[in-house]
């Protein structure tokens, strides 16, 4: 029996989640939601050096790929099985139990079909899930079963700031710093291993893999783009180069601490930037041009991004080799209602486009 407590709680939440539709819509009817600036990739003016394939920036030892997989859902007249994947990762990467986890649509066509891997916007704070599970929604939707999709999970922030924030020295600040530079290398290593894991899959064509990030899974994504050069499609939405510059400008979650270590040691954001400048730079994805094939690649940013400094977001796109780009005319947050209703779905539509296109 359904105790009033749960219809309550119930009706509680509805009643703020159309709070929240109303505010949402009123901002949407304001600012419009997709008006941007698009610049398509144009090979004949494309400066890029020759692309140097074949090896990983970050090296690590490729062997068979140990798995658990389970299935959520079975049913052989919708179009994807629903699966729940389990691989460990190489290191540390700030998950429970240093896993990997991820919802894996598997077509229920018996032939060899791409697959995407969406990956999360690590930390599970309010409005962080919507971007990566409403495009694994549309992708699944729109292929009508010939694609497959792999939707990584991570609740967890790979980033402990609570630690960052309460450094007493300067050597425990780097430190800490260190820690966090050294997670996102394992996660970069283990996103190849999942294209390991994809590639001794019968069900999944290789040739035809594709990535997407949002935010600061973009970031994570872009590096990712220029270390694994077995992607064949990548989208980056809301990413951006030099992660030292972006955690000395982004507020939020990495602005508290850092104003914590401004004041303790009378630094200034460019004394931040530039000591932790060094332990980001192995990954850092504006320094190896000539990686990737533009031609398969999109980039969504925003003009009046508060989180990517705008060089950030021009130094990724030169980097990349100057792919197609579509800059929204507002900040971070706001350019992500161009993937909800309020935004007739704009972005989302893009992407899948993309993906049909590439893949």
């Amino acid at each position: 029996m359904i105790s009033v407590v749960t219809l309550y709680r119930e009706s509680l939440t509805k009643t703020r989640s159309r709070i929240l539709y109303l505010v949402f819509l009123s901002l949407g009817s304001l600012l419009g939601c997709n008006a941007h600036i698009h610049t398509p990739f144009q090979p004949e003016v494309n400066t890029r050096a020759e692309l140097q394939t074949g090896h990983h920036i970050l090296a690590y030892e490729k062997r068979p790929v140990p798995f658990e997989i389970s299935i959520l859902e079975q049913d052989p007249k919708l179009t994807h099985q629903v699966l729940h994947l389990k691989i460990p990762s190489v290191g540390e990467n700030g998950q429970d139990g240093n896993l990997i986890e991820a919802i894996y649509y598997r077509s229920n066509f018996a032939e060899k079909l791409p697959l995407v891997i969406v990956l999360p916007i690590w930390g599970d704070s309010f409005g962080l899930t919507y971007p990566p599970e409403k495009i694994a929604a549309t992708l699944r939707l729109h292929s009508h079963g010939i694609m497959h999709i792999l939707h990584v999970l991570g609740e967890r922030d790979m980033s402990d700031w609570d630690a960052v924030g309460e450094a007493e020295t300067e050597d425990e600040f780097l430190s800490n710093m260190a820690r966090i530079a050294q997670r996102e290398a394992v996660k970069i290593v283990d996103i190849s291993r999942l294209v390991d894991w994809a590639e001794a899959r019968n069900e999944i064509d290789a040739a035809r893999i594709g990535l997407i990030g949002f935010s600061r899974s973009a970031v994570t994504a872009g590096m990712a783009a220029v270390n694994e050069p077995r992607f064949a499609a990548v989208v980056l939405v809301m990413g951006g180069a030099h992660p030292h510059r972006i955690l000395a400008t982004c507020d939020g979650d990495a602005g508290r601490p850092r104003d914590k270590i401004l004041q303790r040691f009378g630094w200034t954001a460019a004394d931040y930037e530039q000591a932790i400048e060094p332990l980001f730079r192995h990954i850092d994805a504006a320094n190896y041009p000539g990686r990737t094939d533009p031609s398969r690649i999109l980039l969504f940013d925003a003009h009046e991004d508060k989180c990517i400094p705008r060089d950030a977001q021009d130094d990724l796109w030169e980097v990349l080799g100057r792919p197609e780009r579509i800059s929204f005319l507002y900040g971070h947050d706001t350019s992500f209602l161009s993937m909800t209703p309020l935004g007739f779905n704009w972005m989302r539509r893009e992407i899948y486009e993309f993906f049909e296109r590439t893949l």
